[in-house]
């Protein structure tokens, strides 16, 4: 009699069946290969993280972090600004109001900042924050792309990586400043067009700024005090306007309303901020 086993002999058997109850095993690792097949690894796909919107976070326990990604709307000046920035403004309003002081608000903002500036440091940039909410406020340099093809690339890899990290982007539209000539208001008028299609194509929270500061000039011309000729940016009325519009495109009074029981009479966060 042969002493070696054949594949089909108790022993064997056994051996299998040991190797298929053991609790070590996962649909991730190789299963024990049954008679004539070989052993392959089952991977199971990993669920990208959900994406929290802004009242289940604001009405959360847990710390939120948001990040300020973009464009400051600041002069580029070494000296310190007299008066606070619409991130500074927001992040006041956010944090008192909604009684969130363990909130981290980072502001990564910086003058004229391009999108394909902060693509291309994404990880110093965006990455390593890994923020539940980010604002990308985008610049009117933004609109000198060579094509809209372009800058819908770059928001799309934007857009897909909040997906898969479980971030609520909040995109921005630039403020409308008075144009230089009919052919920028032309090329900023495409660009801006292109950013509101990307934020409804791809169901991102919009905050349009241009929206609003274009009411303004067509209904008495903008306000002088509202922005520096000189530097093309904002002043402190404009970026109290800048806030006033993230707290009412995104609805935040609603929330808060809805959370806390706040009595319509209340003083408004636009109001507080």
């Amino acid at each position: 009699m042969s002493s070696h086993f054949s594949p089909g002999s108790g022993r064997s058997r056994r051996r299998r069946l040991l190797l298929l109850r053991s609790p070590s095993n996962s649909p991730a690792e190789p299963v024990a290969a049954e008679d004539g097949f070989e052993a392959t690894s089952v991977s199971q796909p990993v669920e990208p993280p959900r994406i929290k919107l802004l009242p289940e976070l604001l009405g959360s326990e847990e710390s939120v972090s948001w990040l300020f990604a973009g464009d400051s709307y600041t002069p580029k000046t070494t000296s310190p600004l007299a008066w606070r920035t619409f991130t500074s403004r927001f992040t006041g309003a956010v944090r008192t109001s909604f009684e969130r002081p363990r909130d981290l608000f980072i502001d990564g903002t910086f003058p004229q900042s391009r999108l394909s500036e902060i693509v291309f440091e994404f990880e110093k940039r965006i990455a390593k924050f890994r923020p539940d909410v980010c604002f990308l406020s985008l610049s009117l340099l933004d609109a000198e792309a060579k094509s809209t093809d372009r800058l819908e690339q770059l928001l799309l890899r934007f857009i897909r990586w909040a997906s898969e990290n479980g971030c609520l982007l909040v995109l921005q539209t630039p403020p409308c400043l008075p144009p230089r000539s009919d052919a920028e208001l032309t090329r900023l008028l495409v660009f801006v067009e292109a950013v509101r299609g990307m934020a409804a194509e791809h169901s991102c929270p919009l905050v349009d700024h241009w929206e609003h500061w274009e009411a303004a000039i067509s209904r008495e011309g903008l306000p002088a005090f509202w922005f520096s000729a000189e530097s093309r940016t904002p002043l402190e009325e404009g970026h109290r306007q800048l806030a006033r519009r993230l707290l009412l495109d995104l609805r935040l009074d609603e929330i808060r309303r809805a959370a806390r029981s706040v009595p319509e009479t209340a003083q408004s966060l636009t109001e507080l901020q």
